[in-house]
């Protein structure tokens, strides 16, 4: 069976880092990544690694888990989650 993938909520992020007056690369410098992989997260076409939702969670505080992420359920034959 597969797992939940966990993705961030680009919108939260977007809205953080406007209210803290903060760019992509500045996020990215301060999770010790590079800034094109903050920019894929909030495309979508990558997700945060275990190490970096830890990160971020701390970095993004008091944002909590269930505000910054999503968690896609793994569909079932037929279309229903697990």
């Amino acid at each position: 069976m597969d797992k939940p993938k966990v993705r961030i909520n680009e919108m939260v992020i977007f809205d953080f880092l406007m209210k803290n007056n903060l760019s992509q690369k500045d996020l990215a410098e301060k999770l010790g990544v590079s800034q094109s992989y903050v920019s894929q997260m909030l495309c979508r076409t990558r997700r945060p690694s275990p190490r970096l939702r830890r990160a971020m969670q701390e970095l993004l505080q008091p944002l909590t888990f269930d505000e910054l992420f999503i968690v896609d359920e793994p569909q079932l034959p037929g279309g229903s989650t697990v």
